[in-house]
């Protein structure tokens, strides 16, 4: 019965004209559709053949396949990720957490540590302006001179015998067309010379004596900066003598604009002692010049002011005016009296010996450039004195002896004895340290902002490409070596400290530095003033050289 049916069905079939999957022509359908699905191994939904509609046929092999390969990548990524995320666990024996427990106290869940919010660096600024919040107390400064206390009676009358000779002489060393120049480093502490004839390779250049017994601190070359007075005569001497009263600190009135103050309680005023000083000792270089049959031009003397605030007659006045009149006194320097020093001040007479005022970073440049040096480029030029620490950037090129452009000029009372004094009246040794870095930090921008764009460009490792050069007596003290230590990693050049020419007649006991800034300065003033001009226009509304006086107001 069944297969009767079968049969019928088939017959059914064959009768209306339609194929079936159990006969032949079924059979070479199926095979045909098999054969068209072979290439695609994963199809998504099969669609039905659109010769018979109502045809039923299997799916093909291929689906279970990839259904099969699904399941598997998934198993393989679950197994990877438990790999990813599985966790070490370390036993810790229970005595060794009750010792960790007993030494370290576990914190209170209830009571959470505070925290102190981290303000953003300031780069100094605040301790910047503490610091110079007490610049007044350095109107009673004295810097240490390092003046014996008293000399032997041979060293005193050497040095009274030669500034004689310097008073009787000064016409005859006096000579506009010997081309010798000399320049003065004015210090704060102790003050130095050298002359040079730069026009004539035979003479050769030679830093100004000091008695061994007079040096400052017993430093070759070093005079050290005071005079002393006798109120009862009012007579002015160069090295001690019975009755008369040591005055110092003269350089830091002129400094800090109180040239008008008494000195030392004697009845003579900062500027009037500054004066007698450089008189005295100008009239030792004369003698002597005048002992070594040698003639001299001119003299360039080194005053703490930026390149700009030369050039400003407010500014400048009080140094010019007590150059001009020491210059005056020249020649009454063996018998100086305190009436001589205020009537030369009042006089407008013109010297004999011409001198000239000069930034003391424009002198240190020019020595820089004068001599063999490691680099050619930008440079920055660190110069610590007793009263203040200067900051010049400027640019050398190869081949050059004078830079192309002096970006900025900065001077401020951060000198090595200002901090110290800085630190008897409440600033802390930090203050003073950040107070120096934050100068550094003004130079940088004011350079920037000069050259109109940034400073240099940084090397790959972040560190500054441009030639550090240090000068100065108090360059290696404790405020300022620990900032020049933490500046110098941020550079990929080691700093450089000068050297002296060769060829320049000195101790060897020296210190180079100390000699820099006078050997610079013993130029022709046409040399100095190129470099003075190699200012270029400021590119901002800021101006350049901002100075002691004015810095801290506008900042």
């Amino acid at each position: 019965m069944a297969d009767r049916s079968g049969a019928d069905r088939s017959g059914a079939a064959r009768r209306l004209g339609r194929a079936t999957l159990a006969d032949g022509a079924g059979g070479d359908l199926l095979a045909g559709l098999r054969a068209q699905l072979a290439p695609v191994r994963a199809p998504t939904k099969l669609a039905a053949p659109s010769q018979s509609p109502s045809v039923a046929f299997a799916p093909p092999q291929s689906l279970p396949i990839r259904h099969e390969e699904d399941h598997a990548r998934q198993r393989l990524a679950k197994k990877q990720s438990a790999k990813r995320n599985r966790k070490t666990v370390l036993k810790i024996p229970a005595g060794a957490m009750r010792a960790v427990e007993a030494a370290v106290p576990l914190i209170d869940p209830g009571r959470q540590p505070q925290v102190t919010p981290q303000e953003p660096s300031d780069l100094g600024k605040a301790a910047f302006h503490r610091v110079l919040s007490l610049r007044d107390r350095l109107a009673a400064f004295t810097a240490d001179h390092g003046a014996p206390a008293d000399l032997a009676a041979a060293c005193v009358r050497e040095v009274q015998d030669t500034i004689a000779l310097g008073a009787r002489s000064l016409d005859s060393v006096i000579d506009p067309d010997a081309d010798g120049y000399l320049g003065c480093d004015f210090g704060t502490s102790a003050t130095k010379a050298v002359v040079r004839w730069p026009y004539d390779a035979a003479r050769l250049p030679f830093a100004m004596p000091v008695p061994a017994d007079w040096c400052s601190h017993g430093s070759p070359h070093l005079w050290p900066t005071t005079v002393y007075f006798e109120a009862t005569s009012g007579r002015f001497s160069a090295v001690p003598q019975p009755g008369f009263a040591c005055l110092q600190g003269f350089k830091t009135g002129l400094v800090e604009r109180k040239a008008n103050r008494t000195c030392c309680g004697s009845p003579v005023r900062m500027d009037e002692a500054a004066v007698a000083f450089l008189a005295l000792y100008l009239a030792w270089c004369t003698g002597v010049l005048a002992a070594r049959g040698a003639a001299l031009s001119g003299v360039n003397v080194a005053v703490p002011l930026s390149i700009s605030d030369v050039h400003d007659a407010q500014v400048a006045a009080p140094y010019k005016r007590v150059v001009r009149a020491a210059a005056l006194l020249v020649d009454r320097a063996a018998t100086l009296t305190l009436a001589d020093v205020r009537h030369a001040m009042e006089a407008g007479d013109e010297p004999a010996l011409p001198c000239e005022i000069w930034p003391e970073l424009s002198g240190a440049v020019a020595g820089y450039c004068a001599s063999s040096r490691p680099h050619s480029g930008d440079h920055f030029l660190l110069d610590c004195g007793s009263a203040t620490f200067d900051i010049a950037s400027f640019r050398l090129d190869p081949g050059s002896d004078r830079p192309a452009a002096i970006y900025a000029t900065i001077v401020e009372t951060l000198g090595a004895d200002s901090c110290r004094v800085y630190q008897r009246h409440g600033a802390s040794a930090a203050d003073c340290r950040r107070a120096v870095e934050f100068q550094d930090h003004r130079s940088r921008v004011l350079t920037r902002d000069c050259k109109g764009g940034p400073t240099i460009a940084a090397r790959q490792d972040g560190r500054r490409g441009e030639q550090v050069i240090l000068i100065g007596g108090g360059i290696g003290g404790p405020i300022h070596g620990e900032v020049v230590e933490r500046l110098q990693r941020a550079f990929e050049r080691q700093f450089h400290r000068p050297e002296l020419d060769r060829n320049l007649q000195c101790e060897e006991r020296v210190i180079p530095g100390r000699l820099i800034l006078a050997d610079g300065l013993a130029r022709d003033p046409v040399e100095l003033s190129e470099v003075v001009r190699a200012v270029p226009v400021v590119r901002s509304d800021e101006r350049m050289q901002p100075g002691y006086h004015d810095f801290a107001e506008r900042m």
